[in-house]
Parts: C-alpha cells; structure tokens; sequence
C-alpha cells in the first residue's frame, strides 16, 4: 500500500468502519449480518443503527408494522429486532406474528424489544410462544445500544451453532 492510500485511510477513517474496510476481502463483506431494526422512535433508530454499524452490521431501518413486514421480506434480514408499541400498543406482537407466516421470515430470529411490562403495569414474566408470541427473545426496554448488540450477536451465534 503506498504512503499515499495510508494517508487517506488516516484521514477518514469512518469510510472504513466495520466490514468496508478496503484490505477485507469481497467474500467477507458478504458474511456481515443484516439487521432490521423496527421501532417508531426515531432517536432510537439512529442512535442504534450508528452502533450496530460499527460493529460491522448492516442496518436497515423500519418505523411501523407495515413497513416492517415490507422490509422484512424484501431485505431478508439475519435477524430482526422489533419493538412492541409502534403505531398500536400490542403491533409488534401482530407484526411477529405475521412474519411466522412466511416462508421467507418463518425462521428469522426476532428479538423484541419491549417496556409494555412497565407501561402496561404486568407484573408475569413474558414468554416467547410458538403461537401467540412466536419471537425468539425478549429485551426488556430501555436498553442500552451494548446490550442490544450483545443480545444479537448471542442470538446470531446461537442460530449459527445450530445450523453446523
């Protein structure tokens, strides 16, 4: 690499976040994990998006349930992280539902993101279920951008253990 392609590097090193990074080979920019991140929050999206970026995820970005579904079946994501109250107080729940019936989501891992124990005063645990709540986990809101790529990058690892 010439002294002059390092200077550039240097210089702005926010082109190459993540997987970008010019010396990664073509193959393993193809490996990062596409996340669709549903919440009508937009503060949240943003805040979330730029962090999960930076960890070499691709984001794509959704503000209500239908948009979700949209998305969900254009994009393909690896795994989808999807809030409980968009537009309507239980749409999540509505939305996770739906993608269970698709051939092309039916196996997505959905982490929903949730403060409805809080808002809704519900004192029980919330489980995820094959019928009513087909998700894969639960994370209880707020949530810190941290814990949110830790909790991704757990489900992803998991799914990943279970398919070799």
């Amino acid at each position: 690499m010439t002294t002059r392609k390092m200077k550039k590097i240097v210089r702005r090193p926010s082109k190459w976040i993540g997987r970008n990074h010019p010396n990664i080979k073509k193959e393993e920019r193809k490996m990062e994990k596409k996340v669709l991140l549903v919440d009508d929050e937009v503060d949240f999206v943003k805040v979330n998006k730029v962090t999960l970026e930076k960890k070499g995820y691709k984001v794509v970005a959704a503000y209500d349930g239908t948009e979700a579904l949209e998305k969900a079946l254009q994009e393909k994501p690896d795994i989808i992280i999807l809030d409980v109250m968009l537009k309507k107080k239980t749409e999540g729940f509505d939305v996770s539902r739906e993608l269970r019936e698709h051939q092309e989501t039916r196996d997505t891992p959905i982490i929903l993101l949730t403060a409805i124990k809080e808002n809704m005063d519900i004192e029980r645990e919330i489980e995820p279920d094959k019928e009513w709540l087909p998700v894969t986990e639960f994370l209880e809101k707020p949530v810190s951008p941290d814990e949110l790529v830790e909790k991704i990058a757990k489900v992803l690892g998991r799914r990943k253990k279970m398919s070799l």
